[in-house]
């Protein structure tokens, strides 16, 4: 007699969905977002404009699952001809740097890729929370009190937010 095991039965994989953008995400990012020093919910004018298109051709990718459904996105950089890998748990909210020539922790990877830091720390939550502002609340935007010191420092992510009194 044959005996057959449904494996999927006893193992329940549990299922992730990735994200991958493309290599030059951080290019066109940093080509939207004009002045690095003003947040995205602080932009007016055109500025504005290009920052929100560029968002919305995120929403969905050409294969794949859209991002606000991914457990991890995953964004590539070239800096000085140097690739590096941004890995964003997007459900923990923590992001991860993966650079293959620098193993140890004695060195700042924000004052080596301080365009590609500010682009993970601060466009990146903005994005998840302009596609999906219920699965990614308040704790994900950008908060207008980002300059005047009203906001209290988020660790995980390493922007400012509103404090709630949560």
């Amino acid at each position: 007699m044959d005996k057959r095991y449904p494996f999927h039965a006893v193992l329940k994989p549990t299922a992730k969905r990735f994200f991958f953008a493309f290599s030059w995400w951080m290019v066109i990012a940093a080509r939207f977002c004009y002045d690095l020093k003003i947040p995205p919910s602080e932009q007016t004018g055109a500025a504005k404009d290009d920052s929100d298109n560029f968002i919305e051709t995120y929403q969905k990718q050409f294969i794949g699952p859209n991002l606000q459904d991914c457990d991890f996105a995953f964004f590539p950089a070239c800096h000085c001809n140097h690739w590096i890998l941004f890995v964003a748990d997007i459900k923990k909210a923590k992001v991860l740097l993966i650079d293959p020539l620098r193993n140890g922790g004695d060195y700042s990877g924000k004052l080596i890729y301080p365009t590609q830091y500010y682009l993970m720390e601060i466009c990146f939550p903005f994005m998840l929370h302009k596609l999906d502002d219920k699965r990614f609340p308040q704790r994900y935007r950008i908060a207008n009190e980002l300059r005047n010191g009203e906001a209290q420092l988020i660790p995980e992510w390493g922007i400012r937010q509103k404090n709630l009194g949560l």
